[in-house]
């Protein structure tokens, strides 16, 4: 309005009185340049937002869906079409199940003695050299193996392996087995109130346990006999398929870098004196079956001390870390008294 611009002119006529500038030199220049700058812009306001010139009006800009000549017409509706069975939404073969098993390194070469199983239609993946699952359970390091295909086809799978790991076991008729699962699906596979596993328990006659870990994989150990056993994974699978949790497809093997864990070493750990009783055992037990638990070769050295650890190098790090747990370790008893799992670092 024209009373703002006069008391403006007024403010400014203030600034410009003899002295004034000259006692606020820097504050009067930036005024100044303002004022300058408010004039500019009010003469000749300015739209960031306007079309280039020559550019059409918003109403003549065409919206319309229709088609250049030739073109195929295209369904833009969000109904989709239904997926033929075992194809990806690109159209492609996609394995419609996975079962990612964790194993110790004794039972993956006894997995290694029955591939492939192309009679039963899945694909089997496992770890690398030097590649382990980042966690112990219950104090044994683990691999890990992944089954993939159609739902059967990975079932079948799992029978031809739990039976060739069974007979390297020590013979026990009860059978134990552990799998990760994407957290996305645990839920689905507790239920509310943990009702759908207690069911599943009941109508497989399996134990099942669910462990959560640190990581976008939680734990699921199932053991019983080995019908129930069989029983309880095809459950696990059908409930994972049932809530359309398509990524655990996607799960792989691999907790390294390509490259980075499989080159040989070779390092000195020393053993306390009073520890090396606790890691030979009884006959030498100890110290082999901390050999193959960790596929490294162990030499020790009672008088200095020195144990030489060599092997891969993912190995020889499991496997201090195998041996550092084994004699410093204590296990909890919390975990014995629930018949759970421990997951430990």
């Amino acid at each position: 309005s024209s009373s703002s611009v006069r008391q403006l002119v007024s403010w400014l006529a203030s600034w410009i009185l003899p002295g004034a500038m000259a006692r606020r030199p820097i504050l009067s220049f930036g005024v100044c340049a303002l004022a300058a700058l408010n004039f500019c812009t009010w003469t000749a306001p300015s739209n960031f937002f306007a079309p280039p010139a020559g550019a059409p009006k918003a109403a003549e800009i065409d919206t319309s869906t229709k088609r250049a000549p030739g073109a195929e017409e295209m369904d833009t509706s969000t109904e989709r079409a239904p997926r033929a069975e075992g194809t990806s939404a690109a159209g492609s073969a996609m394995p419609k199940a996975s079962l990612k098993m964790l194993l110790s390194a004794t039972d993956q070469r006894a997995v290694v003695k029955v591939l492939p199983l192309d009679e039963t239609g899945a694909t089997v993946k496992t770890n690398q050299r030097g590649d382990w699952y980042p966690f112990f359970v219950n104090r044994y390091p683990q691999k890990a193996v992944l089954l993939t295909g159609q739902i059967d086809e990975v079932h079948a799978a799992f029978q031809k392996l739990s039976e060739a790991i069974w007979e390297t076991r020590d013979g026990t008729v009860r059978q134990y087995f552990h799998f990760l699962v994407p957290v996305m699906a645990t839920s689905a596979l507790i239920g509310s109130g943990g009702e759908n596993i207690k069911h599943a328990q009941n109508e497989t006659g399996a134990d099942i346990f669910v462990t959560h870990a640190p990581s976008n994989e939680d734990l699921v150990s199932i053991s019983g006999a080995p019908q129930s056993v069989s029983a309880a994974v095809k459950w696990l699978l059908d409930t994972i398929d049932a809530n359309d949790l398509g990524s655990y497809a996607k799960f792989n093997t691999a907790y390294h870098a390509p490259g980075s864990s499989d080159e040989q070493t070779e390092l000195d750990l020393h053993i306390p004196q009073e520890k090396l009783g606790l890691l030979i055992g009884t006959g030498g037990k100890g110290l082999a079956r901390y050999s193959r638990d960790s596929l490294c070769k162990l030499d020790l050295d009672s008088e200095k001390g020195t144990l030489k650890i060599a092997g891969h190098l993912g190995d020889v790090q499991m496997a201090v870390r195998y041996i550092t747990q084994g004699l410093f370790v204590k296990p909890s008893s919390k975990v014995k008294a629930k018949a759970g799992v421990a997951l430990g670092l």
